[in-house]
C-alpha cells in the first residue's frame, strides 16, 4: 500500500479514497502526510499497525464490515443492498475479536 501511495504521490496525487479511512481517519491521514513529507518509514510503521484490522475488514467484505463497525457505535449508515448482505453472526464475532485487541 505504501509503495502505491508513493508512486501516486510522485504522479501528483495528493490524497486517497479509502473506505477503511472511515474507521481509521487519523491513521490514514497520518500515512498520507508522512508520504508528503518524505517520511515513508513512519507511514510504513503506521500501516503495519493497521494491517491486522485492514485484513479482518477486507476478509469479511469491506463495506459490510465498515457498516457493522459504525452500527456498533450507534451510527446509522443504512444497510448493504443486494447482492451484498449484512455480516453473519460468525463474521461479526471475527470482526469483534479483531477489534478487541
Amino acid at each position: 500500500m505504501i509503495c502505491r501511495l508513493l508512486k501516486n504521490h510522485q504522479l501528483g496525487f495528493d490524497g486517497i479514497t479509502s473506505i477503511i479511512g472511515n474507521i481509521f481517519p487519523n491513521e490514514i491521514q497520518f500515512m498520507i502526510k508522512a508520504i508528503h513529507e518524505g517520511k515513508t518509514e513512519a507511514g510504513e510503521k503506521q500501516l503495519s499497525k493497521l494491517l491486522p484490522y485492514i485484513h479482518s475488514i477486507m476478509d469479511m467484505g469491506t463495506l459490510r464490515s465498515v457498516k457493522y463497525l459504525f452500527e456498533k457505535q450507534k451510527i446509522d449508515v443504512g444497510i448493504c443492498r443486494e447482492p451484498l448482505s449484512v455480516l453473519s453472526e460468525e463474521e461479526k464475532k471475527i470482526i469483534d475479536q479483531a477489534f478487541s485487541k
